[in-house]
């Protein structure tokens, strides 16, 4: 009777409509003594509420879906466990290879690859306990394979993140910024790879951005001040005292112990107080901000940086009307400071420019100076000024279509071919030759020599005195490179040579022998999304003055990473 007076229209009932109506009313009886406010305000915590609780089934039936799968998988894996013993216990070897497949093979590849990722620095305590389960016959290969590379993404994908934000927010420790650009260039190829090494090479270039590069900061500074005859010029900086000093104290890749970089800040201190002579006092600041820098402490870092540009900034006034290298250096050296402090930009340009204005007047090469048109275009970009920058990470599919067998083939062995030499990178471009006749000398008319390793004081300097304009003779001279080079530390990880740069020639790599790739039938890796400058600065906003200095620097240098740089904005300001 009520089916004929109420006929069905279109798929729904007054029996349908009254239920939901019921359903709307039990809501509103459990939640309307919690709430209150009006009509819309209602709604919202009502709306919230069912929302906390969807959610909450949600998560409740995950999990327990999970818990289901994980041991109807252990079901599954002890089924085949025991078919394979039985197989193997009849003589059955086809079934036993069909059953086992090629979890031998598997198991020792598993068994290095956790075993090389935990020397790179990975955590792999989540792995080994699955891998744990997996031995006690509870979980399948697949699954403890598969939390390996979630786990490796994870982590690399974290490390990535947080490199790159701490890079873009860095209050101290300013510089050219081309290592870090393409640093970050680097990441995203290397991350997309979708390998333990890829992985593992976008993993250590985060740790790269997240160094300040002290050493190589120091050194082009150190360059500088032999260039204006204030300290005793080198062909290489290794043994310098301060420099031994900062390579004590700032921690390396290679060690898992932090040093001890108070008591080395206080060796500085002691040694420097010793001494009247204002350059000591300039490069003991200079050194131990640096030291701070590495340790993120910001505010003592900028007090030893700001007592050092005043202190430079006061032998610099002496030279105000004097043009000669003397000036030009110690201009040079002051501009570098404060573009490291990244206070104020206008200082820096100005000791730049002034610099320049002190080369033309010598008629020096373009090629002695043209840095410092490179770092007052970069400075000219207000790279710091850019759009806040987090790297964006997505599922895709696998980026290898073989199968699991041809992954675990056995890699072939490769004839040991004999050593090349590597290229050096390009070295800072600092090519100028301090003329014979301002040069310090000896009484006896040689160079003083320099300190060796294990000499507790710094070379002895003479106290900088304005010269008159000479007319000085450029001869280019190779400056040495920038780079720290990686000593191998015996005795660190269960496999030798794991830090790249420490393979003897004829040996391989441990990863080179166990498979590198995720199985395709693991599913969907992460891919980072594309990271280049654009994304770090707006490129239709390039300003002129940036192009013109980039122009003047690319007409003198034309390989390297700098140039790439200035060739790269340069190209895209004109395609704008």
């Amino acid at each position: 009777m009520i089916g004929r007076i109420f006929p069905l229209q279109k798929g729904f009932s007054l029996i349908r409509v009254v239920v939901v109506l019921a359903l709307l009313g039990v809501v509103a009886l459990y939640f309307l003594p919690h709430i209150g406010g009006d009509t819309l305000s209602i709604l919202n915590q009502i709306s919230g509420k069912i929302k906390v609780i969807v959610n909450t089934l949600v998560s409740r039936i995950s999990g327990l879906w999970g818990s289901l799968s994980g041991k109807l998988e252990g079901y599954t894996t002890k089924m085949s466990r025991t078919i394979e013993e039985l197989a193997d216990k009849w003589n059955l070897k086809k079934i036993s290879q069909l059953v086992s497949g090629v979890e031998e093979e598997w198991q020792s590849d598993m068994e290095k690859l956790i075993a090389v990722s935990r020397a790179r620095g990975f955590d792999m305590s989540h792995v080994e306990r699955q891998f744990d389960e997996y031995q006690a016959k509870e979980v399948s290969w697949r699954r403890v394979e598969n939390s390996y590379w979630e786990d490796i993404r994870k982590q690399t994908q974290d490390k990535i993140t947080a490199s790159i934000e701490r890079f873009r927010t860095r209050s101290l420790g300013c510089s050219d910024f081309a290592v870090e650009l393409k640093t970050i260039w680097d990441i995203e190829q290397q991350f997309n790879q979708d390998t333990l090494e890829g992985y593992i090479d976008a993993s250590e270039s985060a740790d790269r951005l997240l160094q300040p590069r002290s050493v190589a900061f120091l050194e082009e500074f150190l360059e500088w001040l032999a260039v204006a005859k204030v300290y005793p010029p080198s062909g290489s900086w290794t043994n310098d005292w301060f420099m031994q000093r900062l390579r004590q104290a700032i921690p390396s890749a290679t060690e898992s112990t932090i040093p001890d970089y108070p008591n080395i800040i206080k060796q500085i201190d002691s040694q420097v107080n010793r001494t009247p002579h204002p350059i000591y006092r300039i490069l003991g600041d200079v050194t131990i901000a640096e030291i701070y820098l590495n340790y993120d402490l910001v505010n003592p870092a900028e007090d030893r940086f700001d007592e050092a540009i005043r202190q430079l900034s006061e032998i610099v006034g002496r030279y105000q009307s004097t043009y000669n290298l003397s000036s030009l250096g110690l201009h040079m050296a002051l501009g570098l400071l404060h573009e490291r402090v990244c206070k104020n930009a206008d200082l820096a340009m100005k000791e730049f420019k002034d610099v320049v204005a002190i080369a033309r007047r010598l008629g020096l090469r373009c090629e002695d100076y043209s840095i410092v048109h490179y770092h007052l275009g970069i400075i000219n970009l207000h790279l710091r000024e850019g759009k806040e920058v987090r790297p964006t990470f997505e599922e895709a599919s696998s980026a290898y279509s073989g199968s699991t067998q041809e992954l675990l083939a056995p890699t072939p062995t490769p004839t040991p071919l004999p050593p090349t030499p590597t290229p050096k990178p390009d070295p800072i471009e600092i090519s100028i030759k301090i003329p014979r006749a301002l040069e310090t000398a000896s009484p006896s008319g040689t160079r003083p020599e320099r300190p060796g390793p294990g000499s507790g004081t710094p070379p002895a300097i003479r106290t900088p005195v304005p010269q008159p304009v000479a007319t000085p003779v450029i001869v280019p001279t190779p400056v040495p490179t920038s780079e720290i080079q990686i000593v191998p530390q015996p005795g660190r990880t269960p496999y030798p040579g794991l830090v790249k740069g420490t393979i003897p020639p004829g040996e391989r790599r441990p990863e080179r022998d166990i498979r590198l790739r995720p199985r395709p039938e693991l599913g969907p890796s992460l891919k980072m999304k594309r990271f280049s400058i654009g994304d770090l600065y707006d490129l239709s906003r390039i300003p002129d003055d940036a192009i013109r200095e980039f122009e003047l620097y690319l007409k003198c240098h034309s390989q390297g990473e700098r140039a790439e740089i200035a060739r790269f904005i340069h190209g895209k300001y004109h395609g704008k």
